[in-house]
This record gives structure tokens, C-alpha cells and sequence, in this order.
């Protein structure tokens, strides 16, 4: 019987390395974008007519799930949602999916607060971002999106011992036992996928000058707007490295890094994270999610 998986996130934790693993895998059905294995209703009814039976799961997948903003996978645009908004829109989500889905099996990645940060930056600069990174800090509402235990706590309610939380840690440092792990959890047979990272960060360095560049081409006036459009899709693909390696050369400025971002900022997200830690997989990567 084919069952129904829901990857719910979180965004920069391994969800574009794992979104190629569902495409490839012979028992797994997948559709980018899509719900169930289907790309739309459409397909989903073309699929009526195909033999199943060689599927153990179907997957529908989308870490804007777990960090909800109007303008996922867009540029940002709109100013960013409260933390009461953004944990709201969580909590809402999970009850749709309980509603729509109740049978269904849900598979949380959470990732350390402060490498899961400076990521998620890298992710807004990349869509056209502007703001420097003191700014995002301040402004981002951290504290709500990257609550785990209370979401994880959320979707345990709404679909019991179905719900599987893993570390990207875990990933990151060893990607054959992390798959393996997840297969005995799914029932399914072996089956590696890539090794290549996908999705990487931008440099601490591009984290530094493309928000800068970024604001520059925003003051263009609206008729150069086609050149907006390439330089976007320029820095999504990080086609300026070089040029902004000979930048900082010349006018060297301090990188975005780890360093900024201090054990007393990051020390009451501890309290959002007390549960997860003695999950039984997180036990060698508790420093990441403890300070």
C-alpha cells in the first residue's frame, strides 16, 4: 500500500539534497511543486491509469511549511510577518494538513541555530535581498520559525508516532547513515543518490557585498528594469564571485560570519529546543543547538 510522506522543512537543512533523494527514488513518487507525487491535478488524474504498486510512498514536500512568509520562494517584498503572524501561520498549516492528510507521515530536519541563520541569510540575499545582515538580524522574527519544540510538538499531536524529527547535522557529517536511518523508518530499500551539495551558501565574503550591489541596482530607475532581472538572476547562481573578490581586494570589508553572531544572542533559543536534544539522533549535535 502506498503511503503519504509530508517534508515539512526546515528550509536550509539538506531540503534541496533530499528533494533530488524523493525524485530518484524508485519507490518513492515526487513531483517538485506538486502535492502526493503529482505535479498538479491534472497529472494526478493522468497517473489514475498507471500500476502503483512499485511505489511505497508518495511525497509532498515544502519547508515553507515550517517557516511560512507571503513571499516564499519569491524576492522578498512585503515587510515580514510578526512572530505572532509566522507561528500562527504554523500552527494553521499543521491543522490543514491533519484535516486534508490524517493518515499521513510527516518528516521534520531541523538544523543548529546558528549555521541554520546565517544560511537562511544566504538564502535572502541570493533571492534579491537587500538588507546587511545586522539589519536581518534584528528584523528577522528567529524566535518563532525556529521554535522546535513547539512545532515539533504540534504536528506529534496532530499525527502521533508518524511524525519523524532528524538533525541535518547528521547529513551534513554523514549522508549514507543519515539515508539509512530514514529508509528503516520508511520501509524502503537502499539507495544512495548524489553526493554533491546542492543549494550551497554564498561565501562570508559575497554575504558582505551583495546586498550592498543589491541596493544599488534597486535604485536603477524602472525602464533598466530588464537589467534588475539578470543581475537577480546573476546573484541566485553567484555569477558575480570573482568580480566581488577583486572588490574586497581593493576594499576589503568585514566578512558575514559565525562571529557575529554571539552565545548571548543565540542562548534563549536554547529554551526552543529543550525536547529536541534528547532525540535520540541528536546526541552527538547537541553543542549545535545548545550555548
Amino acid at each position: 500500500m502506498t503511503q503519504h510522506l509530508i517534508h515539512i522543512g526546515y528550509p536550509k537543512s539538506g531540503s534541496s539534497y533530499l528533494e533530488l533523494w524523493f525524485r530518484d527514488h524508485p519507490q518513492i513518487r515526487y513531483a517538485e511543486g506538486g502535492f502526493a507525487g503529482a505535479a498538479n491535478i491534472y497529472d494526478f488524474v493522468s497517473q489514475a491509469f498507471d500500476d502503483d504498486t512499485g511505489y511505497r510512498w508518495r511525497v509532498t514536500r515544502s519547508e515553507g511549511l515550517s517557516v511560512p512568509n507571503r513571499d516564499y520562494g519569491r524576492p522578498p517584498g512585503s515587510p515580514w510577518p510578526s512572530s505572532a503572524e509566522v507561528r500562527a501561520a504554523q500552527f494553521r498549516a499543521c491543522e490543514r494538513l491533519a484535516t486534508l492528510f490524517p493518515t499521513a507521515h510527516i518528516l521534520i530536519v531541523t538544523r543548529g541555530f546558528r549555521t541554520a541563520l546565517l544560511s537562511n541569510y544566504s538564502q535572502y540575499v541570493r533571492l534579491g535581498g537587500d538588507i546587511d545582515f545586522a539589519f536581518y538580524q534584528a528584523g528577522y522574527p528567529a524566535l518563532a520559525p525556529l521554535n522546535y519544540d513547539a512545532l515539533i510538538a504540534a504536528y506529534r499531536s496532530a499525527f502521533g508516532d508518524r511524525v519523524t524529527v532528524m538533525p541535518y547535522e547528521m547529513l551534513a557529517n554523514d549522508r549514507h547513515a543519515f539515508l539509512r536511518e530514514l529508509e528503516a523508518r520508511l520501509g524502503i530499500e537502499r539507495f544512495d543518490g548524489s553526493a554533491a551539495r546542492i543549494n550551497q551558501a554564498l561565501s562570508s565574503i559575497e554575504l558582505r557585498w551583495y546586498p550592498r550591489i543589491t541596493r544599488l541596482v534597486n535604485r536603477l530607475p524602472r525602464k533598466f528594469g530588464f537589467l534588475r532581472r539578470r543581475y537577480l538572476r546573476a546573484v541566485f547562481d553567484n555569477r558575480l564571485r570573482r568580480p566581488i573578490a577583486i572588490l574586497n581586494r581593493i576594499w576589503p570589508c568585514e566578512p558575514v560570519n559565525d562571529a557575529l553572531l554571539l552565545n548571548d544572542w543565540l542562548r534563549p533559543m536554547t529554551e526552543q529546543a529543550k525536547h529536541l536534544v534528547t532525540e535520540p539522533l541528536f546526541g552527538p549535535f547537541v553543542g549545535d543547538y545548545r550555548f
